[in-house]
């Protein structure tokens, strides 16, 4: 693209008919070819133009099926730019609406020498595993990036008070430098409530 030159916005063209054969509301009445229709369809997408088909028959769906797959392979290259530009439009908008002048400040998050990413459900990778008939209960927090060693050192020092039982009985192991195993007890909720407190 020359600089200085501006890019004109793309235009929008109904192909279509309607089932009775008169004129609709939105557009004229059309009778074309598929050959015609291919024609007009491909020359309207070299100009910059977004194609809209409208019809009500079933013959003239397919037909507008076939123009589709013909368009798409021979002119993906062009239509490519266009949908780049409606995203880049709407994150521009997204940008401008969140910084609008009323709108509240935005909390400072704090950064932690590890990171815990949730899983692909929204949730915390923190699992229960019950093993030896229920007698051995152990927590597993997967997945974390980072500096394992602070995080497990945080979790035996902040996780219960200092001389509690349960901070007597909690053992936290490193397993392939990435998943915790915590023993002791029945902690996950307490592991959770821990993390989501951290902000994670």
């Amino acid at each position: 693209m020359v600089k200085g030159k501006r890019e004109r916005a793309p235009s929008l063209v109904y192909i279509g008919r309607s089932l009775d054969g008169r004129s609709d509301d939105m557009m004229p009445e059309i009778e074309i070819s598929v050959e015609e229709l291919i024609i007009s369809a491909i020359g309207a997408v070299q100009q910059g133009a977004t194609i809209i088909f409208f019809d009500q028959s079933f013959l003239f769906w397919s037909r507008c099926l076939l123009v589709c797959q013909l368009m798409l392979t021979t002119c993906q290259s062009h239509l490519a730019p266009t949908f780049r530009h409606a995203r880049r439009c709407f994150a521009h908008r997204a940008v401008v609406s969140a910084t609008a002048p009323n709108a509240a400040p935005m909390p400072v998050s704090v950064k932690f020498p590890y990171f815990i990413p949730r899983n692909t459900r929204g949730n915390l990778p923190v699992y229960t595993d019950v093993r030896n008939g229920g007698s051995r209960y152990l927590v597993l927090v997967r997945n974390v990036d980072g500096n394992v060693d602070r995080l497990a050192k945080e979790l035996r020092t902040k996780l219960f008070p200092k001389d509690s039982p349960e901070a007597s009985r909690l053992n936290i192991e490193i397993v392939r430098s990435k998943n915790l195993v915590i023993t002791g007890g029945r902690w996950k909720n307490d592991v959770v409530e821990f993390l989501k407190e951290k902000g994670f």
